[in-house]
């Protein structure tokens, strides 16, 4: 394997452990408005997109259906999210956050701009913006 495939390989799984942990942080941070990181990111895609189905959800994140179908049971359950019939495709219902859904997902914003505060004074803007650009080029190829 060449060097930079090597550099590459660390990279990716430097990546992945970076994901879990963040996850973990996320998942922590959020413990006690019973939100988990699957329910945050259907609430975030809802709050920036607005009104969307279930498949357009699952294509945004590229997972199942059936998995953001699970999340989104769970907010409806919690009264976060609502869903109506859809004029387009009777098969497939809207969904959009209710008043609570958008008050919860503010505490979530807020609560992230702390923690990413918090994080940001470990890093240089030099630093961030290579990293930034990597993972851009890296995911342009594998898209």
């Amino acid at each position: 394997m060449r060097t930079e495939a090597k550099r590459l390989n660390s990279v990716i799984r430097d990546v992945r452990t970076s994901f879990n942990l963040l996850q973990d942080r996320s998942n922590n941070l959020l413990q006690d408005l019973d939100v988990n990181a699957s329910m945050r990111f259907v609430l975030e895609n809802l709050s920036v997109a607005g009104e969307k189905t279930v498949p357009e959800i699952a294509r945004s994140k590229n997972v199942s259906r059936q998995h953001i179908q699970i999340v989104v049971n769970e907010l409806l359950e919690k009264g976060l999210v609502i869903s109506r019939a859809n004029p387009s495709d009777k098969r497939s219902y809207l969904i959009s956050l209710t008043e609570l859904g958008d008050k919860i997902f503010s505490e979530i914003r807020n609560r992230e701009l702390v923690e990413l505060q918090n994080l940001s004074e470990y890093f240089t803007a030099e630093e961030l913006r290579v990293t930034s650009k990597m993972l851009q080029k890296l995911s342009k190829f594998l898209s």
